[in-house]
């Protein structure tokens, strides 16, 4: 089933020579968000997402937290799937941030 407006396919030309760290964070940023996580966080710090009132990102990475929120809307879930569903989804496959050493 076709879901209408749905992005099929892109490109995007990134200048593999950004020389400015913020402009490399800021362009890995926009095309992790291309994939479906739209919202810069607090919650969590290893996030390339991470953003608190006086820091910006800086991640030149994808962190730990960020490969699990993939996973998730791409093999746990389905379009469409409603609250019950991204729980179960979640519990089934997720890596809780207190499981996970910061060091």
């Amino acid at each position: 089933m076709k879901t209408p407006f749905g992005l099929i396919r892109a490109v995007v030309f990134v200048d593999p020579d950004l020389t400015d760290k913020w402009l490399r964070h800021t362009a890995l940023e926009e095309k992790f968000q291309a994939l479906g996580p739209s919202n810069d966080s607090p919650a969590t710090r290893d996030s390339l997402l991470f953003e608190s009132d006086t820091l910006a990102g800086t991640h030149e990475r994808l962190g730990h937290v960020d490969g699990q929120v993939l996973w998730l809307l791409y093999n746990g879930l389905r379009p469409g799937d409603g609250a019950v569903k991204i729980q179960r989804a979640m519990q089934r496959r997720w890596v809780f941030a207190d499981a996970v050493s910061d060091a």
